[in-house]
């Protein structure tokens, strides 16, 4: 019982210094902007950026603070027209 208990506070100590977070911004209709997610006030995580219409305008994965991986990019109306990924902080493809 005594090791449960420990091991309980453990996980949690280690949850709680780990700060999870999301940044969320809107447009003045309301509407949001982008959702980005942040981990002790860094950019870590998956992002998504919309259009005004509220359309998907872009989705990109942040690690600490800089775009990492598969970047997508979309017109107003919702449809792909760009991919391309991000490796070492140089754009490939």
């Amino acid at each position: 019982m005594f090791r449960i208990i420990i091991v309980s506070i453990l996980m949690l100590t280690i949850e709680v210094a780990a700060q999870l977070d999301s940044l969320v911004s809107y447009y003045n209709n309301g509407k949001i902007e982008s959702i980005v997610h942040l981990r002790d006030q860094v950019r870590d995580g998956d992002a998504k950026y919309y259009w005004e219409n509220g359309s998907l305008k872009e989705e990109l994965t942040y690690s600490n603070g800089r775009v990492e991986g598969l970047v997508r990019k979309y017109n107003q109306d919702g449809v792909l027209r760009e991919m391309f990924s991000i490796e070492n902080g140089k754009r490939k493809g």
